[in-house]
């Protein structure tokens, strides 16, 4: 039940060797920083950690004065009016799309690529094949939404009482909410109602390991709710002209890398560091999505009597193409940001947050969930 793994100075000696050693110089040519990176790497390895809270806490003032002046609209889940002011003040001047569409909502349909600032889809290249042929219209998708529901229903029969129980306890949490909305029977299934994708919930099983004793740690199985997106029809109503971009793991060992290095030569002995994770909660219902969207988005549940119930969705699902494009896209402004901002060289990788910093700057962490958490209202998990 529990792997046992090296004390922690033993990990720190191996993780100070790998660093020494570097990647091979094959993988090295392969990996590089942008700008923003590279910028904030150089800016926080010139510098003592002291001189490094100054900085931000000055900072963290200004952008405190921002947000008291700044009201924060109703039902959003991001104070959207600061994010934009604090793109402006750090110059990002290539993300107003993202920035409309976090006021007004996320298109469900059509285009949903961001051509401004992720890779554009390369014709013939493998890795950016996808399913832009055979593209279907909301009257398309209409006219086959009797043999969606009628799949949906079959798949919900096969699923079994314990997952049943998992994904009715999700909707529960979405309707609290307000992620989402209950719709009668009647009118879910009325011949006038707009065109409606039906999903099937079902239950993805994802390992996780959890610290125990000291040395030890438990394999937890958490179970994740997934809307299938391919069967309900709705992955066929966006295409995309960008391939979302995320910072891999060896940006990140790249970056840590290159602050040792760059912070070893400034103060002339190699610096003790330390990293900080953390991932969005929740992260695709962060975002809502457009209201005047031509289609509905349905999830087809049972609740604990056996009983079938229709649920509107209000925000990204965890399923559907479209929320992975909206919301890195979304991730990228918080990123950068925070890298520019701040001058913290923060890696993004989905829903993944982490930043390499002095071990003695112990605010560089709490400063970071302070802009994203207390500033722009955004809420993570950071016990990682």
């Amino acid at each position: 039940p529990h792997a046992v793994v090296p004390g922690a100075e033993a990990c720190a000696a191996h993780i100070a060797a790998a660093v020494a050693q570097g990647p091979p110089s094959t993988a090295r040519e392969r990996v590089a920083l942008d700008a923003d990176l590279r910028d904030a790497i150089a800016f926080q390895a010139a510098r003592t950690p002291q001189e490094l809270h100054q900085f931000r806490r000055g900072v963290l003032s200004r952008w405190e004065a921002l947000a008291a002046a700044l009201p924060r609209a109703p039902g959003r889940p991001c104070h959207t009016a600061l994010l934009r002011q604090l793109c402006a003040e750090c110059r990002i001047d290539d993300m107003d799309l993202v920035l409309d569409r976090l006021e007004t909502g996320f298109p469900m349909t059509g285009e949903v690529g961001y051509p401004a600032f992720f890779r554009a889809k390369t014709p013939g290249r493998a890795e950016d094949a996808g399913d832009d042929e055979g593209r279907l219209s909301p009257e398309q998708l209409r006219s086959r939404q009797g043999e969606v529901l009628a799949r949906v229903r079959a798949a919900i029969a096969r699923d079994s009482e314990a997952d049943r129980d998992v994904v009715w306890g999700s909707v529960q949490d979405e309707l609290r909410d307000g992620f989402a909305s209950e719709l009668p029977a009647a009118a879910a299934l009325a011949a006038d109602a707009p065109p409606t994708a039906f999903f099937h919930r079902f239950v993805v099983e994802q390992g996780k390991a959890v610290e125990g004793p000291p040395g030890t740690f438990t394999e937890v199985v958490k179970k994740r709710p997934c809307d299938d997106g391919r069967l309900a029809l709705v992955n066929l109503l966006t295409s995309s002209c960008t391939i979302a971009t995320v910072d891999s793991a060896d940006v990140f060992a790249e970056a840590s890398r290159a602050f040792i290095a760059a912070a070893s030569a400034a103060h002339g002995a190699q610096p003790e560091v330390d990293a900080f994770a953390m991932d969005h909660r929740q992260a695709y219902k962060q975002c809502h999505t457009a209201r005047d969207d031509p289609i509905r988005r349905v999830v087809v549940a049972r609740d604990p009597q056996g009983r079938e119930r229709f649920v509107a969705l209000h925000r990204l699902t965890f399923g559907e193409s479209a929320s992975v494009s909206h919301y890195n896209a979304f991730g990228l402004v918080l990123a950068r940001v925070i890298r520019r901002g701040l001058k913290i060289p923060l890696c993004r990788s989905f829903d993944d947050y982490a930043a390499v910093a002095y071990r003695q700057d112990r605010t560089a962490h709490e400063h970071v969930l302070y802009v994203l958490e207390g500033l722009l209202r955004t809420s993570f998990n950071s016990d990682k």
